[in-house]
């Protein structure tokens, strides 16, 4: 067959960037950006994408169902593998309480479709326990985001190119490339005369090297800089405050927080000079500013608090909600429920009391419900949709113990990863490449844009869709009535007319005769997905029209009824379903993506759509951050930021071109000509300690060590060294490159409010190998 040219859009990164792909005997042969692409204007392609090669043909695919034997995985009959699975699942059931199952999962931020019938299967089993790889780093500023507007999800999230001041906060950006165009935004944003580039970084990264402006705090020490910022703006009175009184409630109670603070005790603890800062606070008080923060923020001590202050930050200073400062995209299907510590009947973690954050639990807690000392309370069987979190969630080691403990484990995958190996159930799905994909991440204010990935290549042996599997499951378990025939057929002439909403009245009337109206969502994926011929698709179109599109923001750009069902036009429950669909089917049809949304770009029309509080306030105070950010004070923090216990600092993880892009990716061809496994560590603190650039040392915290080469460098801040991560992956040959990173990090150090796990700061020794010591870039499994 000869070369083909196809459009699809990036699957490692939630920015989407579009891609075009050359495809050759179902195998990708080429990569280029999309050009036309909604998501990236103009064509903008970065290391991720031009990776999906080598990310969709590996040698360590997976290609069959696969059963633990012992020691040994033996391949198996899918009807073997769901039977089991489904009986298993009956017998836990039977003995214990639905707090024994969780799900985690979906691995990849730009293709979440499979993360619907996870939580359809979670909500089947009774189940609260959820977790998912973004829930290890933004559930902080989700819940920081609901305490202020009252949604959770989609983020606030600063404008890169319209803002006259864009900074990026904990966010190496210009090489992680998580912002839309990333280096040419940030070159603009550098190098334009009438703009300004800030970035908030302990360390030198690629990124804060392009500032004009770098403030460089202690780490560790963000929310109690950021109380300090604020707390000038209120005592010198530089809030805005028309802003403020029209858009605003609780600023009386919450600016106490900030009267009588002490602010230069405070920015002497975060070792960042006060002439710089109040430079800094002038542009905040004067200019139109949109700040991009990221992991150095949300992996950070207090992550929770600093997320809320940075809220608080932007919007006293009137940068919330206009065009060029900080906005919200339209929302049209969150990641799950508004939760947090006030929602009733919510399950609290036993440990450390962790709830869940859109429904979502922080990362650092999944090991916890693993070793709940109440039998009919502990997690004992979990089912993982396309994450690795033997390598990606903390304290790698004790995990991977903990997962081979459970009673039952099924992960579907693409690859044999870490945590496959600890399964009793390996189950081979798909990329985004071979079946339909989209993400739940929309681009773009006032006008919200969308894209759709199609199948560009076909299954090859026994893969199947990631969706299809988990409905399988379900059905497995008993959870699903007997389907009639009749729907299967409505829905086919449904999808061949062009009338998919021709199956959602017959579907309603059954269910509500057989009292099942709790599965009306899997029922339309079976009988949906039949007559589109893809189940990820069916379930992506059933999430979507009875997700959270205003119907108005879609007619505003021009989407219409197609007066076929009128029944349903002119009620107002299902008319912006049939608006949805007409969405959907524009978006299906546009290869490079099409606006779904827009709105009038005013700050009235922003917080009619966006706030969700019922005072159409945002909310400037809250109770649970009044009580843990009396905690926040200089002294308490020079304590704990001073601590000779462990004396050195690490980031465990950075982003670095020359690091893998993802846990699947682990071509050791990959490292012949570089060597990117690496302790960044400041020159200056490598002589105190006597080590010599490339010199092997041991890195040890409270739960472990890794031994890993020094790289002299700059851009690592005194006191502060930094390890990279997506190492200590086995190739096919089983040869292990590097160390796991999260050998060195707890499950136990988690933030004090959300739950997200700490990875911008452990505390460890270095110390040389002793003579004679064995290390060596590359191990083998034993």
């Amino acid at each position: 067959m000869a070369a083909e040219w196809k459009k699809t859009s990036c699957y490692n990164c939630g920015v989407c960037c579009g891609l075009e792909v050359q495809i050759e005997n179902n195998e990708v042969v080429s990569v280029r950006p999309d050009k036309e692409s909604m998501r990236s204007l103009g064509g903008y392609c970065c290391r991720k994408g031009r990776a999906l090669k080598y990310f969709q043909h590996n040698k360590n695919r997976l290609n069959y169902p696969l059963k633990r034997v012992g020691d040994e995985f033996v391949q198996i009959s899918w009807e073997q593998a769901l039977s089991e699975i489904g009986e298993k699942v009956k017998e836990i059931r039977e003995k214990y309480t639905p707090k024994a199952f969780g799900v985690y999962g979906v691995g990849l931020a730009v293709d979440q479709v499979p993360m619907f019938p996870l939580q359809d299967l979670r909500r089947f089993l009774g189940s609260q326990w959820a977790f998912n790889p973004l829930s290890v780093e933004f559930v902080s500023p989700w819940w920081a985001n609901g305490k202020l507007i009252g949604r959770q999800f989609p983020p606030i999230e600063g404008e890169a190119l319209e803002s006259e001041v864009f900074i990026c906060w904990g966010a190496n950006t210009y090489v992680s490339h998580n912002v839309g165009n990333a280096r040419l935004v940030i070159r603009d944003a550098a190098e334009n005369p009438n703009r300004m580039f800030i970035a908030v970084d302990p360390c030198l990264s690629e990124t804060a090297r392009m500032a004009q402006m770098h403030i460089m705090p202690k780490n560790g020490s963000d929310a109690l800089l950021l109380r300090a910022i604020i707390a000038i703006i209120v005592q010198n009175g530089w809030e805005d405050r028309e802003f403020i009184e029209n858009y605003t409630s609780g600023w009386d109670q919450g600016k106490k927080w900030f009267e009588d603070f002490d602010v230069d005790e405070a920015l002497e603890v975060c070792q960042v000079p006060k002439d710089q800062i109040m430079k800094f606070i002038r542009i905040l008080c004067t200019k139109k500013w949109g700040v991009h923060a990221d992991l150095g923020l949300f992996f950070g001590r207090h992550a929770t608090l600093s997320c809320y202050l940075l809220d608080v930050l932007i919007t006293i200073t009137g940068n919330l909600f206009k065009l060029g400062t900080n906005v919200v995209a339209h929302n049209y299907l969150s990641w799950g429920d508004y939760t947090d510590e006030n929602t009733p009947g919510l399950w609290r973690t036993w440990k450390t009391n962790s709830f869940p954050t859109v429904s979502f639990y922080g990362g650092g807690t999944l090991q916890e419900c693993m070793e709940d000392p109440n039998e009919q309370n502990r997690l004992r069987a979990l089912f993982v949709e396309a994450g690795n979190p033997a390598r990606t969630f903390p304290d790698s080691k004790r995990l991977e113990e903990e997962f081979k403990n459970l009673d039952l484990m099924v992960v579907i995958d693409i690859a044999m990863t870490e945590t496959c190996k600890c399964a009793d159930y390996v189950l081979p799905g798909t990329t985004g490449y071979e079946r339909f994909g989209t993400t739940v991440f929309t681009g773009g204010y006032p006008f919200s844009t969308l894209t759709f990935k199609q199948q560009l290549l076909e299954k090859e042996a026994e893969r199947r869709d990631d969706s299809e599997i988990l409905v399988d499951i379900i059905e497995a378990c008993g959870f699903l009535p007997e389907i009639p025939e009749y729907l299967y057929e409505i829905a086919k002439d449904g999808v061949t007319k062009n009338d998919r909403m021709a199956i959602i009245e017959p579907v309603n009337k059954y269910l509500k005769e057989i009292g099942r109206e709790d599965c009306r969502k899997v029922v339309l994926y079976k009988v949906m997905g039949k007559a589109m011929g893809s189940m990820s698709k069916a379930v992506f179109w059933t999430n979507f029209i009875y997700g959270e599109l205003k119907m108005e923001a879609a007619m505003m750009v021009g989407y219409t009824f197609p007066h076929v069902h009128l029944e349903l036009e002119n009620n107002p429950e299902f008319a912006p379903l049939v608006i949805r669909d007409q969405v959907f089917f524009a978006i299906d049809n546009s290869p490079s993506g099409n606006v779904i949304a827009g709105s009038v770009p005013t700050i009235e029309a922003a917080i009619e759509e966006q706030v969700l509080h019922p005072d159409k306030k945002v909310h400037l105070f809250d109770e649970t951050v009044d009580q843990f950010i009396k905690e926040i004070t200089s002294e308490k923090e020079k304590e704990i930021l001073y601590n000779n216990e462990f004396p050195y600092l690490i980031s465990a993880g950075r982003h670095a071109d020359e690091a893998g892009v993802n846990t699947i990716m682990r071509n050791p061809e990959t490292y012949k000509y570089r060597q990117p496994y690496t302790f960044m560590i400041n020159p200056e603190d490598a002589k105190d300690m006597n080590l010599e650039d490339e010199q092997w040392v041991r890195v040890t915290t409270k739960v472990g060590s890794i031994k890993v080469p020094v790289e002299y460098s700059y851009r690592a801040a005194k006191g502060y060294g930094i390890i990279t991560h997506h190492f200590g992956l086995a190739d096919e040959e089983g040869r292990v490159y590097g160390e796991a990173i999260n050998k060195l990090t707890s499950g136990e150090d988690v933030d004090e409010i959300a739950g997200d796990a700490i990875y911008r700061y452990v505390p460890c020794r270095v110390d040389a190998l002793e003579e004679g010591e064995a290390y060596g870039l590359w191990n083998y499994e034993k």
